[in-house]
């Protein structure tokens, strides 16, 4: 089964992944920022120990800087997992969330 117009329907998503990662494709070379990258990835211990049994336990209780959301939490995990403490890495994971945001978005909005 094929939705109606279909074709625009690839052709609309193919545009948006070209443009989310046209607008913030430079973030793959980027350093952590001082903003929050320092509480939340390179100078937290528990996410820079990698993931463990006890982290994803601090990840689903802790309330670090008045916020609850362990998925926050346990995204930077798995980065230090595969990646080490690479800025351009973890950020491109996040740009790859944030493309399949646009996407959610846009295929939700189509119903």
């Amino acid at each position: 089964m094929s939705w109606p117009g279909s074709k625009h329907v690839a052709s609309i998503a193919a545009a948006l992944v070209v443009v989310t990662w046209a607008a913030f494709s430079g973030v793959l070379h980027g350093a952590f920022v001082a903003y929050d990258d320092g509480v939340y990835v390179a100078a937290n211990e528990h996410v820079t120990n990698g993931i463990s049994r006890g982290a994803v336990s601090w990840a689903l209780t802790a309330t670090e800087n008045s916020n609850w959301h362990p998925v926050t939490w346990i995204s930077p995990y798995l980065d230090v997992e595969l990646y080490g403490l690479d800025a351009g890495k973890h950020h491109r994971t996040n740009l790859l969330i944030h493309t399949a945001n646009v996407l959610l978005i846009f295929f939700c909005s189509r119903a």
